[in-house]
């Protein structure tokens, strides 16, 4: 059966119109999804992702308040991803601390005054903490063979195990990745360099060096990554944090 809104009898005037109505009304609503898009673009890396799950059924009013509350949902993870970056907390963050952050921004709370102030405060107030707990995470690990200390410090060289496969590959997501990541992650922090991607590098050529010449790193056939850390001071910087003697200092590396 034909439904009523689309048996009326209308004549070519009323298509005109009703088309002219039409377009306008979508024009309207363009232009302020756009403006909508550019402002959010001044909070965070990137705008709204609009896709058919966002318009789904719109002509249905329940529908059009599943597509704000869907949009909406996108400014509040982009804006708490974006006050996330602009504190530099994920650099101090392990890879694995990382990911549970990223899995709670998917059910991340309005933003407010008050949910902004409180996670600031207490993100800001766990900075040293974090970067305590990525030293520790990163090289607790390490082979005993070169442990400095009796066990207890950092030394100058580490083995990674198992980060490539025998085809050369490496496992997203796997331990070895995240610890090798997690190293790089800490001597970035206490040298100040651009933490490189080493996996990547490694895959390409077997040997480099990094970090201002401070840090070899070298891939071998059985998958094993080793590294040496030519930087006394920044060894000594490491096992600072490690053993919890920098303090309050750790919040302002």
């Amino acid at each position: 059966m034909i439904g009523t809104k689309l048996s009326e009898i209308m004549t070519a005037e009323d298509y005109c119109a009703k088309r002219d109505e039409i377009v306008m009304l979508v024009t309207k609503a363009v232009d302020a999804l756009g403006q909508a898009d550019s402002l959010l673009k001044t909070m965070a890396n990137y705008g709204f992702s609009f896709d058919r799950y966002s318009f789904y059924g719109i002509c249905d009013e329940g529908k059009r308040i599943d597509s704000i509350n869907q949009l909406t949902k996108q400014v509040d993870k982009k804006i708490w991803d974006r006050i996330v970056e602009i504190g530099k907390f994920r650099e101090l963050m392990t890879v694995n601390e990382q990911r549970k952050i990223s899995e709670q921004l998917e059910k991340c709370p309005p933003v407010t005054l008050e949910t902004v102030k409180a996670t600031f405060a207490t993100l800001k107030a766990n900075r040293p903490n974090m970067l305590q707990d990525l030293v520790s995470t990163a090289f607790i690990e390490r082979d005993k063979k070169f442990k400095t200390n009796g066990g207890m410090g950092i030394s100058k060289k580490q083995i990674i195990n198992n980060v490539f496969c025998k085809y050369g590959y490496t496992s997203w997501g796997s331990r070895a990745c995240d610890r090798l990541e997690d190293i790089c992650k800490a001597i970035a922090m206490v040298s100040g360099c651009e933490k490189p991607n080493i996996t990547q590098i490694l895959q390409r050529s077997s040997e480099h060096v990094d970090f201002n010449g401070a840090v070899r790193f070298k891939a071998f056939q059985n998958g094993n990554v080793h590294l040496w850390i030519e930087d006394k001071h920044i060894i000594d910087r490491l096992n600072d944090i490690l053993s919890g003697a920098m303090g309050a200092k750790v919040g302002n590396i």
